[in-house]
């Protein structure tokens, strides 16, 4: 009828779920390593994904969810990264994640908070 389809729509939103969610889960679990508070490149970001131990865990979930590839292994650091800009400074829970600079060729990510500190 000349008009954008419902079921789209439905889908974009659903998309926009997904996102803030793996963001969300992203955020919380860069918090997790002290190194984050400098900012991080997504090869470090990937390195630290690829860590043993109970921190990494939720890295690991976090990166699958925002940037899954087909066989269930680690993005490479540049589709990461492009994940990260399609994200740049949408907010979420008083956060948003933000590139901070270059090092080594590579962009830098970090965590900001938004709003009043406790």
């Amino acid at each position: 009828a000349g008009m954008e389809d419902p079921g789209e729509t439905q889908i974009e939103l659903a998309q926009g779920d997904s996102d803030r969610a793996g963001l969300a889960l992203l955020l919380e679990a860069l918090e997790r390593f002290p190194e984050s508070a400098f900012g991080l490149s997504t090869s470090a970001i990937i390195r630290f994904a690829m860590m043993p131990g109970d921190d990494a865990e939720p890295l690991r979930e976090a990166i699958g969810e925002l940037c899954p590839t087909r066989d269930g292994k680690m993005p490479s650091p540049v589709s990461l990264g492009k994940r990260l800009g399609a994200l740049k400074g949408r907010v979420v829970n008083g956060r948003c994640i933000e590139k901070t600079g270059e090092k080594d060729a590579s962009n830098v990510w970090a965590i900001r908070r938004i709003g009043k500190e406790p």
